[in-house]
């Protein structure tokens, strides 16, 4: 455990916990709520979170620390900036400033949630780099800013970028939701590799995301990317025994579920459970 989580969880009935949102965007202030140890202060941090196959697989620190005074009651609030530069679209955790990867997605502490940005996390469209020709493909996405309008683009042989969408812009859903774009590969195109990309033309600084596509009659499907899976981290927290001379009741926030719900607050609220050593009282 780490030292910022024993400062604020040990010794105080109050049950310690950080949360936030579920959705938060980039070039914005994030509301987040703290609970624990009365007239205590605590030093956290945003990281974000690696994903692979949808489950947690390393943290990097974002932004600069950010403390919290708590409150005689053992509760505290503020509003810590955004990262920046931004990370772009993906998926972050609020915690502790000392919060280490421990190789082991169940021992995350702190509150998750999906980081919204003009480049948002592609998914894929079910295909490899061989496409089928002249049929609707479906390219998801999530972690985008809501409103943002994109299309898909493929660069022929004159080097110019053409449109290859239904025609009209898809208007991206909000972070925690899958934005799905359909585009064809044109009939005619030689089979050999092209770039395509998709562009956000409501935000002229975003960076387009590009794909190699193979125009194929055997194209074979395969599984997009995995979003993160929100219960695949935290769950180790109900099952660790704290030995202390007074009754201690921190509640770490996992990723996952939901916490104070009048508060629109998403987190998961494992519980490390006091144990009385011999002769305690």
């Amino acid at each position: 455990m780490s030292n910022e989580t024993a400062a604020l969880c040990y010794n105080t009935s109050v049950t310690c916990s950080v949360s936030t949102k579920r959705d938060v965007y980039e070039n914005s202030v994030i509301k987040v709520i703290v609970t624990g140890k009365e007239n205590t202060s605590a030093r956290l941090r945003m990281f974000q979170i690696k994903v692979v196959d949808g489950v947690a697989d390393g943290l990097t620190p974002l932004g600069k620390p950010f403390t919290v005074n708590l409150d005689a009651q053992g509760r505290g609030e503020g509003w810590m900036p955004g990262p920046s530069p931004s990370p772009g679209g993906g998926w972050v955790l609020v915690s502790l400033e000392d919060t280490t990867w421990t190789g082991n997605p169940a021992d995350i502490i702190g509150s998750a949630a999906h980081f919204g940005s003009k480049n948002p996390t592609v998914l894929g469209d079910g295909f490899g780099t061989d496409k089928p020709v002249g049929q609707p493909i479906q390219m998801d996405f999530i972690n985008s800013l809501s409103s943002m309008e994109y299309v898909v683009e493929y660069q022929a042989d004159d080097k110019a970028w053409y449109q290859v969408g239904s025609g009209e812009p898809t208007t991206a859903k909000k972070a925690t939701e899958v934005t799905s774009i359909e585009y064809q590969v044109p009939q005619g195109l030689a089979p050999r590799d092209y770039m395509f990309r998709l562009r956000n033309i409501t935000a002229d600084s975003s960076t387009p995301y590009y794909w190699h596509v193979r125009p194929s009659k055997n194209a074979q499907p395969q599984p997009r990317k995995k979003p993160l899976d929100f219960n695949s981290v935290g769950s180790n927290f109900d099952t660790v025994q704290v030995t202390t001379h007074h009754p201690v009741k921190p509640a770490l926030i996992g990723l996952g579920s939901a916490l104070a719900a009048s508060c629109a607050l998403a987190a998961v609220t494992p519980v490390i459970k006091g144990r009385r050593r011999s002769g305690d009282h």
